[in-house]
């Protein structure tokens, strides 16, 4: 897969500045962007100058999110409809923000699960639809924005997207990583990111016949 990451940690007197190196939140990812097939998802880490709240905002760039590719990349693809979000929590052992926030050991980082109703799974288990999470969120002045946010619409059917990431205490992963949803309309009409709108025969067909590209090492 191809991502790249840039995570910048500003102090909460400082959220409305843009920190040295990022760019300022809301930008969306572009998704032509990429830096190789091979490379795994880091999380670049900063310092934050205060120990009690923070404002964090991580600019990411995929690959090109064409059917093949997420055809590819993707552990799970599973159709249902999305309900809501939870409340944002960290996604540490304990819940609790730890000490640097996110570092290429330990990407702690706040997270939201994903309420989908109706899941069948084109790809994968049915049940990893309950372990859907995204990444970004609010704990009271922690705040987390990701820039390649789903923005997802409630009570929409999507064909959802996910590959699996370590847990941040190092163990084998936990949740399923939504990285993308293609909405799907009433007649069955799947509108993909950069192939237009297709069938959901097709894309189903597509996803069964093309091999899960094996992922690169957990660093």
């Amino acid at each position: 897969m191809t991502m790249r990451r840039t995570v910048c940690l500003v102090a909460s007197a400082l959220i409305a500045a843009t920190a040295a190196g990022c760019v300022s939140g809301g930008a969306a990812a572009s998704p032509t962007k990429g830096m190789g097939p091979d490379e795994t998802p880091r999380l670049a880490s900063t310092q934050t100058q205060d120990p009690n709240c923070i404002n964090v905002q991580t600019n990411v760039d995929w690959w090109p999110m064409t059917v093949d590719n997420v055809a590819g990349a993707s552990t799970d693809v599973i159709v249902g409809t999305f309900k809501s979000y939870t409340p944002a929590q960290w996604n540490t052992p304990d819940g609790k923000r730890p000490a640097g926030v996110a570092t290429d050991q330990t990407p702690a980082h706040l997270i939201r699960h994903v309420v989908i109703v109706q899941p069948r799974a084109i790809r994968g288990r049915v049940g990893d639809a309950a372990r859907s999470r995204v990444s970004g969120g609010d704990l009271g002045c922690d705040h987390y924005f990701q820039s390649d946010d789903l923005s997802l619409t409630p009570d929409q059917r999507y064909v959802f997207f996910y590959i699996a990431l370590p847990s941040s205490a190092g163990g084998p992963p936990d949740d399923a990583w939504l990285y993308q949803a293609w909405p799907i309309s009433s007649d069955d009409i799947v509108q993909t990111s950069l192939d237009g709108a297709i069938p959901l025969s097709q894309l189903e067909s597509k996803v069964a016949q093309t091999p899960l590209r094996t992922p690169p090492p957990t660093p």
